[in-house]
């Protein structure tokens, strides 16, 4: 079984830490039915997922929904505004 590169682990906890509440909530129900075993109740309403438990075959499913929310929220994020300069 091939092993999830760190970098990959890297970049998939900062894609978590910027999901929506509701995406983060939707993500942590996928993990808690997909890979139990990873999750980790620390208390005081706290979840850990830990990166490590999760096998190659979800962190790719996993990392295809992180992708598409991560899209989604492009897609919400109005253009930038070029101010306007003046004569």
């Amino acid at each position: 079984m091939r092993r999830v590169a760190f970098e990959e682990k890297v970049k998939f906890t900062e894609k978590v830490k910027r999901l929506s509440k509701e995406a983060l909530t939707e993500f942590v129900k996928m993990v808690q039915t997909m890979t139990p075993k990873a999750m980790r109740d620390v208390g005081a309403k706290k979840l850990q997922i830990r990166v490590d438990d999760i096998d190659k075959a979800m962190f790719s499913k996993f990392t295809e929904f992180l992708d598409s929310q991560s899209k989604k929220d492009e897609i919400k994020e109005p253009p930038n505004k070029v101010p306007k300069l003046s004569p």
